[in-house]
């Protein structure tokens, strides 16, 4: 069923395509062949993410103790106008939201995140916050950009602090090494922000696959570095 939502969505793809190259190139505009393409874009894309929820997120979720929230979520750290929530996921003091933030700007909405939070309750909070995005404000005016002593994690992860050397004193190579290899294998952009003794990862422009088990692991992991 997946994959032949996935033929459809490509196909849907090409018809834009075709669309734009009637237009651009030959000034032949048949909004039918747009109109076509858009809707099948949007209708597989729904299909595909609600079977993939049916069949394969909310089971693992359930079979692991969690239960269903309902009610929506507010985020003090983003300046935001628009959050929609598509699920939410907890178990004591753990929860996991897929979710997505948008900001009105003049007449256009931007999109600032669409990816899963993992948040952690009664967590200490740690003397420095990580940005993948310039979403995020400063949660202190005297925080700056802390570079460490190892590339991947630089690539994944960009450190701000006020004290550089309690920094290097709680990253030490041991952990990098660790921490950068969770990241290699979620290969995605992280941001990371601890308000009101918790700990809210990002992971940006990531869904749940059929590796959620994996993908599930490597987030508990990465809970678990920043939070000793």
């Amino acid at each position: 069923m997946i994959s032949i939502l996935n033929i459809l969505r490509i196909i849907g793809v090409i018809l834009v395509v075709l669309y734009a190259g009637f237009y651009i190139f030959k000034n032949y505009e048949n909004v039918a062949i747009l109109f076509v393409g858009i809707l099948t874009i949007i209708i597989t894309s729904f299909l595909i993410s609600y079977i993939n929820h049916k069949n394969i997120i909310e089971p693992f979720f359930i079979s692991n103790s969690f239960d269903k929230l309902s009610k929506n979520i507010k985020i003090k750290h983003i300046n935001y106008d628009d959050l929609r929530v598509d699920y939410v996921y907890f178990k004591d003091d753990l929860s996991i939201t897929k979710l997505s933030i948008s900001k009105k700007e003049e007449k256009n909405k931007i999109k600032l995140f669409n990816g899963v939070l993992f948040k952690k309750d009664n967590v200490n909070k740690k003397p420095f916050t990580i940005h993948s995005s310039n979403i995020f404000k400063k949660l202190d005016k005297n925080y700056g950009l802390c570079k460490l002593d190892n590339t991947d994690f630089n690539k994944y992860f960009q450190v701000y602090c006020e004290d550089k050397i309690k920094i290097y004193e709680y990253f030490t190579p041991k952990k990098l090494e660790k921490i950068s290899q969770i990241a290699k294998e979620l290969n995605k952009k992280i941001s990371l922000i601890y308000e009101d003794n918790s700990l809210f990862l990002y992971l940006h422009d990531f869904r749940f696959s059929k590796e959620i088990s994996k993908e599930f692991e490597l987030g508990i992991r990465l809970i678990q570095e920043f939070s000793n």
